[in-house]
């Protein structure tokens, strides 16, 4: 049985859409050729240049600019402070971007791991995954998975978190 949720009302003979551009991260990090294949070859799909994200130069741009982030957040890991700042600006950019909400939760966890090795920085860890949490929940039945009850149980407690307040030392 599959289960579709919806973040909204859904009226009777009302058109749903499903965002194939967040299955497999397809057009973020494999590039509009491959992306516009695995489209072809998996759900069937097969793009036309005046509808199809995949041709847009601007887009495109913008999801080069969101791995640049990704990549370079990781970088910063053990810089909670700096790391942070970038980690903003990736939030942004996906919501611009109009990512599926569940990518939107992994970013949001990661950077509560980031901002929970710091104690100067855990308050905000605190508030990123309070938004994991609630952004999972409107996605996902909250008693039956395993992300939802993961965000909580950090949320409640972060010290039981393995990096809790790793970087002690770093401001």
């Amino acid at each position: 049985m599959k289960i579709l949720s919806s973040l909204r009302d859904i009226k009777r003979g009302e058109e749903i859409c499903i965002a194939y551009a967040g299955m497999d991260y397809i057009g973020e990090s494999m590039g509009p050729v491959v992306a516009r294949e695995v489209l072809k070859s998996k759900w069937g799909i097969i793009c036309d240049e005046k509808s199809c994200l995949c041709y847009d130069k601007a887009y495109n741009a913008k999801l080069k600019e969101l791995k640049e982030l990704d990549d370079e957040i990781i970088r910063l890991r053990y810089n909670p402070v700096a790391a942070l700042v970038l980690v903003k600006k990736l939030l942004e950019l996906e919501k611009v971007l109009n990512l599926l909400q569940v990518r939107m939760t992994r970013s949001l966890f990661d950077a509560f791991e980031i901002a929970i090795t710091n104690e100067s920085t855990v308050k905000v860890g605190l508030e990123f995954v309070t938004e994991a949490y609630e952004l999972a929940k409107r996605i996902a039945h909250p008693e039956r998975n395993g992300l939802v009850k993961k965000y909580k149980k950090y949320m409640e407690n972060p010290s039981s978190h393995l990096f809790y307040l790793m970087n002690k030392s770093t401001k």
